[in-house]
Parts: C-alpha cells; structure tokens; sequence
C-alpha cells in the first residue's frame, strides 16, 4: 500500500501503482496522474480497516506519518518511523557504532542560553526532526552561531505553519559533527524477511563548505562502486539492532576517503524526495517502485556491466530564498530548459507548500555540466510581480 501527499507524486510511481493494482490513500487532495486507473482507498475506508503490524507501506511524504498516527497507530512501522525522525534518538541507536560521532540536543527556547564556545566547529544545527535540507546550517565558528541562531528560529516558525510537528520538530535542535568526506543519497529497504535491498546509490554535490541545499545529485558506475560495498555492511548492522520488515528508507550518509562511512540521518517509509529516486530509472533502467511491491532487487554486478562512462543527474530548480509563488509572475522555464544539453526528462512543478518548480533528469559525458549547472543563477528565470501602482 502506498499514502501519498503534497508536494508531488512522480508519473512513474503512478504508472507502477496502476500496473501492479496497488492501494492508494491520498490526502490533501494531492494531484496524482494518471489516478483514474488506480487502486484508490477512500478515507473513510482507510480509517475504518486495521493494517497488518508488517504491512508494506510506501509514502511519497513525511507529512504522511500524521495520518498513520492518527488511523493506524499500532503498526510496526510507525514506531521505528518516529525513531528515524528524532535524529537525537538516531543518534544515540547507532552511537555504539560511531563512537567519535559528537552530537548534543538543546531545546528552542533554550538556544539562546546556549555557550556555544564548548562546541568544537564545524557543527551542523538543525532540527531535530527534518524534511529536506529545511533548517540545516553548517557553523565554523562562534560568530556563525550568533548570525544563525536568530535565522534558524524565523525558518522553524514559518515551517510550523506547513509541516507538523511529526515532519518538522519546532521544539529541539541538533548539534552535530560535521562529517568529513563526500555525500551519498540510498534508497533501500528491508523484505518481508528482514533482509536489506540497495535501491538507487546517488552523490550529491556542494557548490561550497556552505550549502546545504538539494540542488544537484547524480549518479554511475564509479559511484555505485565507491559506496555499494560500505552501505550494504551499514545496512546489515542496522537491521541487528531493528527487526525491521517491509520497510524503504532513504539514508543520507558521508563516505570519506578510507570508506568509512558515518550516517548523516534515516529518512522512513519513503524514497529519495520529490521525484529524485527516479533518476535510477533512467540511469540503471530499474523501476525501485516495482522492486519494492513485488520484493525483487537489481543484480548490481549486472547493472555496473552494462553502464556507460556517462554522468546521470537529477536537478532542483528552487525559488529563490527571498520569494514565493505569490510573489512570482512567471518562470522562463523554456529558456531553463535549454541549459540542460541532454535532457532525460522535464517537470514542472507548482505547490504553495514547497519552492521546487522544476525537476529535471538529465546525462552528461563528465562532470563539466554538473560543475556549470551547480552554479547557475536562478534568478535570471523568475520574473517578479511588479508592485501596482495607485
């Protein structure tokens, strides 16, 4: 079964859901194509049935968690949910493992009674529950401390307003090592039997020590060599300290240059956001939707034979921070377009709860497109409204 949310739901999820004849709940009125030929559960229906404490379950959202919470309290998969979502609890379910791994919980309203001179930098801070890259912060120094902390507290309390508290915790922080080494996004999960199946394997890319944004991800065969071997043995060990069954992930985690691999956080019960598990399907030609409803995994060895030496990426278009969709007049998103050379696939996007207007799934030679896109001004496309005149 699969509950779905706004923002977005991805046409090839869709198009899996109605070849597979798999349930649907929806909520929020979400747009959801091709929906006529689906499997939908009526909400009533839902509230009214008792799911099996191992029931399957896929979302598209987090914000999906408060519904189960509120129609199916008693499965399996809530529980270890809300675990993943409480990053200090995480932490601490792990630490054993990662001994070295400083971190440190402070509520809100005790930041500012903080003596953020006991911390050894760089730190990341963010909310103890997340979505996305919402609320994240990088800080070298005390003095970056006393520039976020007022930000951080602005962001959390707009968030409040568009995610619950389940999704986006606006009680506690995080304080946490920065991690040193590259960044990789997994999506996996673990069968009915409890054993874990690698789904997708991305890289995601900083334009500087700062960002911390979702911009660009990509991935191929060298990526799937660099961390397969290193996720899979992550993934064992989790599955000895949670019996979890029927259950997609999507794990965040940092490899340095002696594979030794640290998580950065467990996303539960769905895969990488807003469309970007997709980009597996065009780069490995694998559909992760249909290996996980009917419990089957790619054959790795396989998929590195027969990839090509070329770059597979997927692209975020975001608003700029400063505006939002009521503040926009139009996005030149044909000019957009045209700075992709080989374009995969194109979407738009429009949701008043999220910036995203556009994901793009696009193919390289190397890595200079990604270099130039990590880069460019996506200013240049939004046209403001301009203020009327009296």
């Amino acid at each position: 079964m699969i509950l779905v949310d706004v923002p977005y739901v991805s046409p090839i999820l869709a198009q899996t859901l109605t070849k597979t004849n798999t349930p649907v709940h929806k909520s929020n009125g979400v747009f959801i194509p091709f929906e006529n030929g689906l499997n939908m559960m009526p909400d009533d229906r839902f509230s009214k049935i008792k799911l099996m404490k191992e029931q399957l379950l896929l979302t598209n959202s987090e914000s999906v968690l408060t519904v189960l919470e509120e129609k199916q309290p008693h499965i399996d998969a809530l529980k270890y949910a809300k675990l993943f979502k409480n990053k200090a609890a995480f932490r601490r379910l792990v630490q054993d493992f990662f001994p070295n791994l400083f971190f440190k919980e402070v509520k809100l309203n005790e930041i500012e009674q903080f003596d953020p001179t006991v911390i050894q930098y760089p730190v990341i801070i963010k909310p103890s529950a997340g979505y996305s890259s919402f609320g994240v912060h990088r800080l070298n120094s005390v003095e970056d401390w006393y520039k976020t902390v007022p930000v951080l507290k602005k962001d959390i309390e707009k968030a409040s307003s568009y995610y619950t508290s389940t999704v986006v915790d606006n009680q506690t922080l995080i304080i946490e090592k920065w991690l040193q080494g590259d960044e990789y996004a997994i999506d996996a999960y673990y069968n009915a039997n409890g054993e874990p199946v690698i789904l997708n394997m991305f890289k995601r890319m900083f334009a500087n020590e700062n960002d911390v944004s979702d911009r660009i991800y990509y991935t191929s065969r060298q990526v799937i060599l660099e961390v397969k071997d290193a996720i899979e043995s992550f993934l064992h060990r989790l599955g000895e300290k949670l019996p979890l069954k029927n259950f997609p992930l999507h794990i965040e985690v940092r490899l340095d240059d002696e594979c030794n691999l640290a998580p950065i956080e467990v996303n539960p019960l769905r895969f990488a956001g807003i469309g970007t598990t997709d980009l597996g399907f065009y780069a490995y030609g694998e559909n992760m939707y249909e290996h996980l409803l009917n419990q089957t995994k790619p054959d790795w060895d396989k998929v590195v034979d027969r990839q090509d030496n070329r770059i597979y990426s997927f692209f975020c278009a975001e608003l700029p921070q400063h505006l939002d969709y009521h503040a926009i007049d139009f996005i030149d998103e044909r000019q957009f377009r045209s700075q992709f050379t080989e374009l995969l696939d194109y979407r738009s996007i429009f949701s008043q709860h999220d910036k995203t207007f556009a994901v793009v799934f696009y193919q390289s030679e190397n890595m200079d497109e990604n270099e130039r896109l990590l880069h460019l001004d996506l200013n240049q496309f939004v046209i403001e409204k301009r203020a009327m005149l009296v």
